[in-house]
């Protein structure tokens, strides 16, 4: 395959009758002339339907045009003229509104100048399109917002659960602490006042020499509060008298 094969083409045969008329025009077209092109795609190669997206195919060569093709069985293809400033690369922006899942695919681009439009530049980078359904748009922006509001209701009232049940165990616990406190200051009162009461004293009547009498009177000691039982104790006079007393 040369340059020189590049081209339109059509067929069409001779009778008796004479020529017939010519067939639909196929173009045949080369590629790998020149250093191919550069693709990219904004905003990204991964979007939803209906979304726009542009291409752009640009060039260090100053191609008069530039042409996007998308490979497959859909086989779309678009042309566009060339932009280009002094010192910059040319290049072509093409423009796909609205997108279907129709487009999605692997799409090249290809540069060629106007007095050859059949010879074009080697293929570009590929650049593989996915389009995704969006979903269901019945949706109205009333029921997005009532939607919004219902989920900003459930975390609050979550909220004040949390807060609620938290407060509840720290009233329970202060509770707990104060009665146990209580119940301790009960028993330390209840256990001073059935102390016994001691007495002690030298009867004027006996004998002094060393006779220490003590006697306790008697008391009711509480032994469980709870049962309210209580217990007689009677303490023992106690008589310490001198050693010679004890040896009469």
């Amino acid at each position: 395959m040369t340059t020189s094969y590049a081209g339109i083409y059509k067929c069409y045969y001779e009778s008796a009758a004479g020529f017939s008329e010519h067939s639909d025009a196929m173009e045949l077209v080369m590629t790998g002339a020149y250093e191919n092109p550069s693709l990219s795609v904004y905003p990204s190669s991964n979007v939803t339907s209906g979304v726009s997206i542009s291409f752009s195919c640009s060039s260090s060569i100053v191609f008069g045009r530039f042409i996007l093709i998308q490979e497959g069985k859909h086989g779309l293809s678009w042309t566009l003229d060339s932009q280009h400033q002094a010192n910059q690369p040319s290049y072509a922006t093409f423009v796909l509104d609205a997108v279907t899942p129709n487009h999605n695919g692997t799409f090249r681009c290809y540069g060629y100048f106007r007095n050859e439009p059949q010879v074009w530049s080697k293929p570009s980078n590929s650049l593989d399109l996915m389009i995704s359904e969006t979903k269901d748009q019945s949706s109205t922006p009333t029921e997005d917002g009532l939607e919004t509001y219902q989920k900003i209701l459930i975390g609050v009232l979550v909220s004040f659960l949390l807060l609620f049940f938290l407060l509840l165990f720290l009233i329970l616990i202060g509770y707990q602490y104060g009665h146990k406190k209580k119940a301790n200051a009960s028993v330390k009162n209840t256990q001073s006042e059935n102390n016994a009461e001691l007495n002690s004293w030298n009867p004027q009547n006996e004998d002094p020499q060393g006779i220490v009498y003590a006697q306790v009177k008697p008391s009711r000691l509480q032994k469980d509060t709870a049962c309210k039982e209580t217990q007689d104790v009677t303490y023992a006079q106690l008589c310490i008298r001198t050693q010679e007393q004890n040896n009469s």
